[in-house]
């Protein structure tokens, strides 16, 4: 029986396609320029698999699940899934529930907001803008603020952090080198009074791993040095991490790969 099968590389964070010989050439070229036309970052593997970024993928899913049930009548194609696959696509499936249902869950509000603020040691106060925002970053499982520069968004992501923080709370921020400092000195403003164990995590996968072990409050990452830090965990994810600072437009920095490196991180 014919088969397109789908499977998840850990290594390059990809989505990789490939088709048994007597699947029909009509649909595996349906499948292909599907891809290539709603998708980002599609390309042919030496042995005839397709790839692409697993976030890119997640976005043509849906595409992809109407040619399963077209090629399934017209070719008596089946589609088969790894474990691997098949596992990132339930945790996409959950995060995408989670977010939909956040309409309906219990909600933080601009006066406990900044009541909240002050018991927990935030230090700086909010304009009335950056009140609204936190209050909308707070109530969704994920979010992302753009702005001018100056605008204020590094206040608010370590305002967002400080009321949604636990005791087992920790805070990666993936930002550019030339921002480290600056995250640096303005979590000191915000949070004046408290110490902050930051670790820059950088030097290559051994020495993120050693400075991982420390378990600092605080880590700064630079885009290159992402994959190396995500490697260095279980998963390729910061298990117990809170929060990721916002990425400063990796897409415009030509690092896309961050998308697929924050999977399951709250943003």
């Amino acid at each position: 029986m014919p088969w397109v099968r789908l499977d998840y590389d850990p290594t390059r964070l990809e989505a990789v396609l490939s088709a048994s010989r007597d699947l029909s050439p009509t649909a595996w070229a349906e499948v292909r320029r599907t891809l290539e036309e709603r998708g980002q970052g599609v390309r042919t593997r030496p042995e005839g698999a397709v790839s692409m970024p697993w976030w890119s993928f997640l976005g043509v899913r849906r595409d992809i699940g109407y040619l399963r049930r077209k090629h399934a009548q017209a070719y008596g194609a089946i589609w088969e899934f790894t474990e691997a696959a098949r596992r990132h696509l339930e945790r996409a499936a959950t995060s995408e529930q989670r977010y939909s249902g956040s309409t309906v869950a219990e909600k933080l509000h601009a006066d406990a907001i900044e009541d909240t603020l002050v018991r927990r040691g935030f230090t700086r106060r909010l304009m009335p803008y950056q009140l609204s925002n936190v209050e909308r970053l707070c109530n969704l499982p994920a979010a992302a603020a753009f702005s001018v520069p100056g605008a204020g968004k590094t206040t608010e992501a370590l305002a967002v952090f400080a009321l949604l923080r636990t005791h087992e709370s920790r805070l990666v921020i993936v930002a550019p080198k030339n921002a480290f400092a600056v995250w640096e000195e303005q979590i000191g403003i915000c949070f004046a009074g408290q110490r902050f164990a930051i670790s820059r995590l950088t030097g290559g996968r051994s020495a993120i791993t050693l400075a991982l072990n420390d378990a600092p409050d605080v880590v700064i990452v630079g885009y290159q040095q992402l994959p190396h830090a995500s490697a260095a965990t279980d998963q390729g994810r910061f298990d117990g991490f809170r929060l990721v600072g916002p990425c400063a437009s990796p897409l415009r920095e030509g690092r896309s790969e961050v998308a697929g490196r924050v999977t399951g991180w709250r943003m």
